[in-house]
């Protein structure tokens, strides 16, 4: 199934028990990969459970990683997505994902620092941090294939997510394709962040995937925190018409009467799917 396509579900869970309606969620976008931030209120059982009455094959795939904040359940067994970089601040965890003999792809599962407690700068300084992890593992495995994913508590256009000493995501393929940028003798290597297209309320029934009213005269109100970025050498196989932000499953909305997100019954954050093809 892996040489065809690839479904990847990221949903912040607001540490709430959402087992069923993240197994119904999972059933409904057939998801290859599960991936949950605020997931230490999660039981794994449960939800293993409520997949297994859906009928549905998935796997534990947390068994060697030492994460409790980000969690992975996967369609294919747990010895072919393994753990490579995790930090002591539980913010990310990547993992390797054997697809075939000659397919390995790497997938970052992220839930960085938050605007309440984390000045720009720190959220600037911790996205470098990172890159530099993840271009140090795709030279260490090999890989070039990079997929991360998940709550990044930044908009797509904050220092942290592009600007080339941060994640470097840049809105555009054509960009992206020219691989890195060179800025005072130094190489940064490009991200394709496709969550730009999410901003504002043209092409959505959203506007986002979280809603802050903050006070000051600096509120963006809907914000796209919950986003994907891929390496270059990816985009060909990214199925653009697939990504969306999730709003309701089983009939049931996961907006309250005001079209934001119910942060009551569900999650403050709103799940997003994705597919990539061919791989």
């Amino acid at each position: 199934m892996f040489g065809r396509e690839l479904k990847i579900l990221f949903w912040n869970l607001n540490r709430k028990e959402l087992h069923y309606s993240l197994a119904v969620m999972a059933k409904e976008q057939r998801a290859d990969i599960i991936i949950v931030a605020e997931a230490e209120n999660l039981d794994k059982l449960a939800l293993l459970e409520y997949l297994n009455t859906l009928k549905l094959e998935y796997y534990d795939a947390n068994e060697f990683s030492l994460s409790e904040r980000i969690l992975f359940f996967t369609k294919f067994e747990p010895k072919n997505i393994s753990p490579i970089s995790e930090d002591d601040s539980d913010r990310y965890s990547i993992r390797k994902i054997y697809l075939s003999d000659n397919k390995e792809i790497i997938i970052g599962g992220v839930h960085l620092l938050d605007q309440k407690n984390y000045s720009t700068s720190s959220r600037l300084t911790y996205a470098s941090r990172l890159k530099d992890e993840i271009d140090k593992l795709e030279v260490e495995h090999q890989i070039k294939d990079s997929i991360i994913i998940g709550d990044f508590n930044m908009n797509p256009f904050e220092q942290g997510m592009s600007q080339a000493n941060g994640l470097n995501a840049t809105s555009t393929r054509d960009v992206a394709r020219r691989i890195s940028t060179t800025i005072l003798n130094k190489e940064y290597s490009f991200f394709y962040n496709p969550s730009w297209a999410f901003m504002g309320d043209l092409h959505e029934d959203v506007a986002g995937t979280y809603y802050y009213n903050k006070s000051g005269f600096d509120a963006y109100y809907w914000n796209v925190f919950d986003q994907v970025i891929i390496r270059p050498t990816l985009i060909e196989n990214f199925d653009n018409q697939s990504y969306k932000v999730i709003t309701q499953f089983e009939n049931k909305s996961l907006l309250n009467k005001n079209g934001r997100p119910d942060k009551t019954s569900y999650s403050d954050h709103l799940p997003i799917i994705l597919t990539f093809k061919n791989l």
